[in-house]
């Protein structure tokens, strides 16, 4: 049929370079400043070098006919809102999920079977309800779904900013079975929501955007989770390895890094809230 013949379009090579070199660059420098320094020649450089990318990035995207990702669709609050909350949804999880097996075994005492054994619950728990979550929120809307999985991550965020071993597994197994509950809610509820608010005509987008803030979101959460608590575990400019610290330096650097979540999520709790459903039409 003729609206579907037509050139192929070209697929955004520069683009896709300025990106993975940005992303590259800044991930680095999240992840090596807690070792060098602010002002560590290569902090500063890679620093330089991620956001000289990130401008190019930018400005080639807005010139080429057939961009990586339409910048111009940035400029809606909705879509910033609703794309910005997801990204946080991914980085405090994966965060979480970085942190949790160090807590397990240095202030727990559970071997590594007995820790890998807690930490399926969540995508257990995912994988029970994210397809039934799914099916509900294209019939009543996704605007609640994805906001509760924001409240889940804060309530968890909390929980761990005051957990303490002596509590025992019941407020660790509540936290875990959040962790799940909070993806199952968010996984198409929040892809559908991210496709439903871009502007007509830019819904394959929506799914790149998605896809990247969950792959991207996955590898901030882990390096930014790991530098906090770096920074607030070392000594004297001493950095030492996670399973080695005492454990009362460990619990203040768990405590302090799982406070950082509770206000990261809190704004992603705002920022899902404040965007209505798109009506029907």
């Amino acid at each position: 049929p003729k609206e579907t013949s037509g050139t192929p379009s070209r697929f955004d090579w520069i683009g896709a370079g300025l990106l993975f070199a940005a992303m590259a660059s800044g991930v680095y420098v999240l992840e090596r400043l807690p070792h060098f320094g602010f002002f560590h020649p290569q902090i500063i450089g890679f620093g330089i070098f991620f956001a000289v990318t990130l401008i190019a990035l930018c400005i080639y995207e807005i010139k080429t006919p057939t961009p990586l990702i339409n910048i111009r669709v940035f400029t809606r609050f909705r879509v910033n809102a609703v794309i910005i909350s997801f990204f946080i949804i991914q980085i405090v999880y994966c965060g979480l999920l970085y942190l949790l097996p160090f807590y397990l075994t240095n202030t727990m005492r559970v071997d590594s079977l007995t820790s890998g054994f807690y930490l399926l619950i969540p995508p257990l728990v995912t994988a029970i309800v994210s397809v039934p979550i799914s099916r509900w929120s294209d019939k009543t809307g996704r605007r609640w779904f994805m906001t509760a999985s924001c409240v889940f991550l804060v309530l968890i965020s909390v929980v761990f900013a005051f957990i303490k071993p002596e509590w025992g597994v019941i407020p660790l197994l509540a936290s875990l079975l959040m962790m799940g509950l909070s993806i199952g809610f968010v996984s198409g509820p929040g892809s559908g929501r991210i496709v439903e608010v871009m502007p007509d005509g830019e819904q394959e987008l929506g799914s790149t955007l998605m896809m990247t803030c969950v792959y991207c979101g996955g590898v901030v959460g882990t390096a930014l989770y790991a530098a906090v608590f770096t920074l607030l575990t070392a000594e004297g400019g001493q950095i030492l390895s996670f399973a080695d610290l005492p454990t009362e330096l460990f619990l203040s650097g768990f405590h302090l890094t799982m406070a950082a979540g509770i206000v990261i999520s809190v704004i992603s709790v705002l920022l899902s809230a404040v965007v209505p459903d798109r009506k029907s039409s």
